[in-house]
Order: structure tokens, then sequence, then C-alpha cells
């Protein structure tokens, strides 16, 4: 009974309730007992050692594993044993007691594992592992189950050491990969063997340069993780799959969602180890993708997770994150250092060399120290940095700071060398990278292939071929705003800028010196908005431009004949004084009546048009991640202010729109041929000659889109023409977004009658311990309180908020109760 609730208990993450109830049951065990119940007896001492090693009983947990040992009557159950203390061992960071018990522990099991594999023997298993999986692919999912029980003590003996040889010696990961393939392969499938293939897919994509294969091997693991449905392999195998396989093979952002279960499912079991593991592959990936607010929160939220797990090897990569961070933000010694606040550089680099794990940290640093120093300015430093952290690239392969790191030396080679056919070296130092993210690209478009386009751009430049380069950022811009890459899209910016001045086409520079500040704002790069703006206000400068006045004011620039029609059209923009606010707002007074929406939308878009000088615009509003035109006007139709969901529509370009909406960037148009939109369809068959489509933000939130183009004239929506159009649209789409709180009001009046759960609503149930937590959330208590409650770390209280949150779809607490309300998961809590 004690051993039943105590798993129960365990397997709801509830390690201190489940202590309780295997220490009771430890407590009524009797010398016949062991006599007659040996197994059950063990099998309580055990979990016992284990809930002590969970909740950070160190000493408890010790003594426990050698009461076991001494009375263990054979390797199974030794094995079972020892396998607490290597978990344990590694969480604490000591990597290399891990590995070596586990060597030991095998070795009784007659698996021999080399402690100092030589090439060839690596080689061979190589080749072995590829001919056994040759066309077998499709059928492993499908072998029979392992039922040795000796065997099965193997496979999970060699995974339990996987974490301590891959960051300490990976030849020996290699071997004991390839010793759990062969034995999967000709004794069936144990629940372990599905992070076994993702981990043989990974190897797949390292040492043999075929992470396509990887990727699929990997996902056969995922499948075969599901079809077991055991939460600590499903940790596992979704940390190696989205954490290394979608971030070299796949989609960096689809690892996001198995990394996030990854999390869950190894605080849920226990499993720490993978779950910081978890942990630091998703503020890794991140890393080459996210704003740096958004990479900072990530950071502090997992950093409170920490409390719990307790792995030093993250902890310190996180704090490593953090300085970086500040570095780009501004905020440290130097632009290219860590040091300030009490962290030293020289302190830090002395402590982590004395690790175990050092070289996959050392190979990070060395890795933002070759950015740091690129985006400073400082080439020549970035290429050193780069040479030094070739000595820990072994340890790095499986982490996206390795391409990152290659990135960022070809771009200061190329820059350092503007001739490379003079520089023989560092010519193949640029060819083999080259190399490197062509096989990167093949394997993930979306990850790669948008650095691949501006390295050739910037390696054509370097070669003197400055046609194609011109060519090639264009195409790097365009394809990295298409994915999403704040970084390559701000980079390639700011180097066809360089390149345009090279050329003395000054307007073009400003154009992409421009786009690249919004860029790096997008990306929160403080160093380089501030370094760029200043170059942008010299080239305005009249000295450099000769397009100012001495005063500073600029100069009336002339219409081409051919525009004069258009420019006709266009009313010069008012001062603010001039604007008749009074009879805008009048309108917008009536909006409590449902009725006298139109009226306003009419009069806001009507202003709108006419102050920003368009033929043709559109106010679009955000519901739901779907498009919803407020508003339509062009010279041909009156306004149009009918609601309707954004679906191919032929009055609008719904690709431009759809990029706005996505990534919250200004795009403007004016009717140039060198503009990366000419390529647009709408563009290409309707003609306007200036475009601008820009997001409506209330408060710092986007609330909606603001479309507008003028079919006649270049250059119209200038900044200063569309400060008012911009305050107009703000007003209307937030009347939309109240008007539509209203209506969803008098639609779902408040009652007392019970609502019936959504059938189906959700996809995966929540856990005793989750519902628990629920209870208490409805109850009001705090995060501090609900572990005060429940005898629990804080961090702990936060990972089930965040997984009740996840299970719930949604994003706070008061929604979390609702919907457990509507759901009836509450009344769960109060049944007896």
């Amino acid at each position: 009974m004690n051993l039943n609730a105590g798993n129960r208990a365990k397997a709801s993450s509830a390690h201190d309730v489940a202590l309780a109830y295997f220490s009771k049951g430890v407590e009524l065990l009797t010398t016949e007992d062991w006599n007659q119940m040996f197994d059950l007896s063990f099998e309580l001492h055990a979990q016992k050692a284990e809930c002590q090693y969970l909740c950070g009983n160190s000493e408890e947990c010790s003594r426990e594993i050698d009461f076991l040992l001494g009375i263990a009557r054979n390797p199974v159950e030794r094995s079972r044993v020892q396998m607490i203390r290597i978990m344990k061992y590694i969480n604490q960071g000591r990597y290399l007691e891990g590995t070596a018990l586990g060597l030991e522990r095998l070795r009784e099991h007659r698996i021999i594992i080399s402690p100092h594999p030589g090439k060839f023997m690596l080689m061979i298993e190589g080749m072995r592992i590829e001919m056994l999986l040759r066309g077998r692919y499709d059928k492993l999912a499908q072998l029979k189950e392992m039922s040795d029980q000796e065997r099965i003590a193997v496979m999970n003996l060699i995974f339990a050491i996987t974490p301590s040889t891959f960051f300490t010696d990976k030849k020996i990961f290699f071997l004991l990969m390839c010793r759990a393939i062969q034995l999967s392969l000709k004794y069936g499938n144990t629940p372990v063997s599905a992070a076994v293939y993702s981990s043989i897919g990974m190897v797949l994509g390292q040492a043999m340069n075929k992470f396509d294969k990887g990727y699929v091997l990997g996902k056969i693991g995922v499948e075969l993780s599901e079809k077991y449905d055991i939460a600590s392999i499903k940790s596992k195998t979704y940390t190696i799959f989205g954490g290394v396989l979608c971030q070299f093979a796949g989609n960096a952002s689809e690892g996001d969602a198995y990394l996030d279960k990854a999390l869950r499912f190894g605080m849920e079991s226990g499993d720490y180890v993978f779950a910081s593991y978890a942990m630091g592959a998703h503020v890794n990936s991140l890393y080459i993708r996210a704003p740096l607010s958004e990479l900072a929160r990530t950071i502090a939220d997992y950093m409170a997770v920490l409390d719990t797990t307790n792995d030093e090897f993250v902890r310190q990569n996180f704090y490593l994150y953090q300085r970086y961070i500040l570095a780009l933000q501004g905020k440290t010694a130097a632009p290219d250092s860590f040091n300030g606040n009490g962290f030293e550089e020289e302190e830090f680099l002395n402590r982590i060399s004395r690790e175990e794990t050092s070289a996959t940290t050392l190979f990070q640093y060395s890795t933002y120290k070759t950015q740091l120093c690129y985006l400073a300015g400082r080439h020549h430093e970035a290429i050193r940095w780069a040479k030094e952290a070739e000595s820990y690239e072994a340890y790095a392969t499986h982490l996206p700071h390795l391409p990152e790191c290659l990135f960022y030396e070809s771009l200061a080679i190329t820059a350092s060398y503007p001739d490379l056919r003079q520089e023989t070296g560092m010519r193949k130092k640029v060819i083999g990278n080259l190399r490197r993210f062509r096989k990167w690209a093949a394997w993930s478009l979306k990850n790669y292939h948008s650095r691949l386009i501006l390295l050739e751009a910037e390696y054509a430049y370097a070669n003197g071929d400055w046609d194609k380069a011109e060519e090639m950022y264009d195409k790097a811009i365009r394809e990295a705003r298409e994915h999403g890459d704040i970084q390559v899209a701000s980079i390639a910016c700011e180097r066809a800028a360089n390149h345009f001045l090279k050329r003395d086409q000054r307007k073009s520079a400003l154009h992409y010196l421009h786009s690249a500040v919004e860029g790096y704002s997008h990306w929160e790069l403080n160093m380089k908005i501030a370094e760029l703006e200043e170059r942008m206000e010299n080239l305005q400068n009249p000295a450099n431009t000769g397009r100012a006045t001495e005063n500073g004011q600029a100069e009336t620039v002339p219409i081409a004949p051919e525009q004069a029609h258009g420019a006709a059209l266009l009313p010069s923009p008012p001062p603010s004084s001039g604007v008749d606010f009074a009879a805008i707002l009048k309108k917008m007074q009536s909006a409590a009546n449902p009725m006298d929406m139109d009226a306003v939308l009419t009069e806001i878009m009507n202003n709108i048009m006419k102050y920003a000088g368009a033929s043709k615009g559109a106010l679009l509003a955000t519901s739901h991640d779907t498009l919803v035109v407020q508003a339509y006007a062009d010279s041909k139709t009156q306004i149009i202010t009918s609601p309707s969901e954004l679906s191919n529509s032929a009055l609008l370009p719904e690709g431009i729109i759809r990029y706005v909406y996505r990534t919250g960037e200004d795009v403007q148009y004016t009717g140039g041929e060198e503009s990366w939109l000419i390529h647009n369809p709408y563009i290409a068959l309707n003609h306007p000659q200036s475009v601008l489509c820009t997001p409506v933000i209330v408060h710092g939130i986007m609330l909606g889109i603001l479309y507008l183009e003028n079919k006649l004239a270049q250059g119209v929506f200038t900044k200063a023409r569309m400060e008012l159009p911009l305050t107009l649209a703000s007003h209307g789409i937030l009347m939309c977004v109240l008007q539509s709180f209203a209506e969803q009001a008098a639609a779902d009046p408040d009652t007392d009658e019970e609502t019936a759960p959504v059938p189906g609503h959700m996809e995966e149930p929540l856990t005793d311990r989750e519902l628990e937590v629920l209870a208490l959330l409805a109850a009001g208590l705090s995060n501090k309180e609900i572990a005060d409650q429940l005898i629990i770390a804080v961090g702990t209280v936060k990972v089930h908020v965040k997984n009740i949150f996840a299970k719930l779809k949604v994003n706070r607490r008061t929604k979390a109760i609702a919907q457990a309300k509507e759901l009836k998961l509450l009344d769960q809590t109060s049944k007896p």
C-alpha cells in the first residue's frame, strides 16, 4: 500500500510526500518480510533512496544506497541501486565519477567499453551501425519488446551515463550509443530505446554529417517514447530531439514545444538532469533568434526552476548568458567585455576551467567574445577568439553556438581583409566555413539559409565582385525577414549600407542604415543602435549630403514632371493645431452606442486618407491570431466599415500585411527598382508608387495594422506626414478592441447556470499535484504560500503553474481559474 501510494505521489512530483510513504513502508518491514517478499522490500528501500536524493537529502540517500548494495543478490539489483548514485553524481557535476561507476557496473554485465578507444575502433563501430540501420528505419518502432531483465538493466545503465560521457568524453559516448542500438536491434525495444534512437540520430549528424538521417531517426525515437508514455523517457527523448536535432535538421522554433514538454516531464519524473538540459537547450536555441528581452526573461524564469534541480553546469552557463546580454545592451565595462557589477572574467574562467564540463562552457564563452568583438568593430580580435574556440569544438557539435561562431568568424575575416585573393590562409578558412554552412542550410533552410546567403555576399564583396554582393545582400535581407531572423536581417542591412557607401551611393546607404537600426532595435542591441544613428546623422549632415540648409531644415526637393499630377493630390501635412480633432473626438464619444461605430470609423478613415495623402488604405485589427479588416477605402469606392477577415483579398497585399503582423516591422515602398518589394505579386500587378504598411501600437502592444498606398507619387508617406494618421489609427483600432470586448460581454452575460465542460478541450489531463496547485491558485494563494502549504520549492510551484497554463491554454491565473471552473476541475480537488 505504501509503495503504491508513494509511486502515485512521486508520479505527480510530490517527492516529499512520496518519501513519507516509502519511509513508512520501510518502517513496517520485518525480517520475515525480507524472507518472503524480498523484491517488495528491496524496491521500497530503493524508492526511498531515490526520493531522498530528489528531496536534497544527500547523506541519507548515500546511507540507503550502501545498505541496499550490502543485500543486493545479483548484478541487476546492484545496477538498480547504483543508477541512483550515478544520477546523484551527475546532478552534482561529478561527471567523471558517474562515468567510472557506470562503466564498472557494465563490466559486471559483461559489457566492456574501453576507457580510451582509438580512432580505428570508432570508425569500425560507426560503419557497423550504418550497416545495421540500413533499410531498417521504418521497422525500428515495430521491434519486439526486450524481455531479458539483465539486458534491460544494461540499457538503463548505458543511458544513465549518457550525460556524463557526452560532456566529458565523446568517444565513450559514441561507443555506448553503438552498443545500445545493437542491443535493441538484436533483442528488441525497451522504453529507453526511444531515447537511444534520438541519441543515435544526434551521433549521425555530429560525427557522420548526416543530420537528415539523424532527424528521421530522432523522430522515430519521439514516436516510440509517446507509445511507452513514461515521463522520464519522454524528457530524455524530447530534450535531444528538440534541443539538438531540431536546431540542425528541422526548425529551431519547432523544438520549443518539445523542450517545454521535456522540462515538464523531467520535473514530474524527478529526472532533474534532463529537466536542466531542456532549459539549457531552449535558451541556446533562443540565443540565435530571439530579442534580448525574451532571452533574458526566459533565463530569469528558468533560474527559479534551477533552485529545485540544482544543476550548476546549466546555472553557470545562464550566468554567462546574462553577462552577454548586458554587454550587447552596453551595460558592461566595454562592448566586448563581460566585466562589471561584481563579475570578473578572469575569476570566472579560472573557476570554469576546473570543471569537468569546461570544454562546452569555454566554447560558448569564446563564441560570445567572437560575436561581441565583431559587432564592436574589432575584427582581428573576433578572429582570434574564433581560433580560441577551435580547441573546444568537439564538445560544441550539438550547440547552435558552433554555426554562430563560424558565422561571425567569417564576417570578421571578410571585413578585415577586403581583398581575400591576397590572403590565402584566410580565404581557405572562409571557403571551409561556407562549405559547412551549405550542409547546414541543406538540412535546415529556415535556420541557416539566410546566414549562408549573407556569407556568400561578403565573400563576393571581398573578392571584388560587387555586383553579385549587392544582389546577395538584398537576397539575404529578404530571406532573413521572411524567416523572422532579426539578427541576420540587421547585420545584412548594415553590410549593405557599407557596400553602398563604398560605391558613393549615399541615398541607398541611408535606406539600409535605417533598416539596420530598425533591425537592431527589434534585436534590442543598444551598442549598435547608437553607433548607426550617429552614422546616419553624419551622412545627413549638410556638409556631407548637401541636402539640408544651414539651420538643419531639409531643402525642398523638386518634383519631377511625371510626378506632378500625383503631387497635386497631396495636401501638405498641417500642423497639429490645424487638425480638427474636436469633430473626430465628438464622433468617438458616440461609440457607447454600437450602431454608431461605422460612422466613427468612416470619420477616422477619412482623416487618415486626407492627412496621409493616400489613394487607398485599410485599417486592420488583430484578433485571436487572425487579421480583420475594420475599414477599407480607395479613390473608387466609399469607405467600407463592415469587419471581414483578411483572406485571399485582391484589394490588399496580403503577404506584406501578414509579414508586418508577424514581424512587427514597418514596410515602406517608394517605387524604387532596388526594393525587394518589387517581387511582391500585388506590387507587380498594381504598380503603386508609394506604400506604407505599419503596426498600430497602443501602450507598447500591437493591436492592429495600417496599410496605405498612393498610385501616382513616390515618397509620400514621410515621417512628418504620418504622425497624425498614426495617432488617428491608434484611436480607431483601440475603439474596435473596446467595442469587441463590449460585444463579448453582452453575448456572454454572467449566469448562475452550470456550464458543461468543453468536450475534448484538454489534450492532456492535469496530474494530481497540478490539481492541488490549481485549487490553491483559485483560493488566492501566492507561489510562496503554495510552496509552504505543499512543502515544496517555489521553483517547483512555478513549473506546476506553467504546466497548468499550458494544458489549459491560458496565460494568466484569472483565466486558468475561469477555465478550471468551466471544466469543473476544481470540483475534482474537493472530492475525498
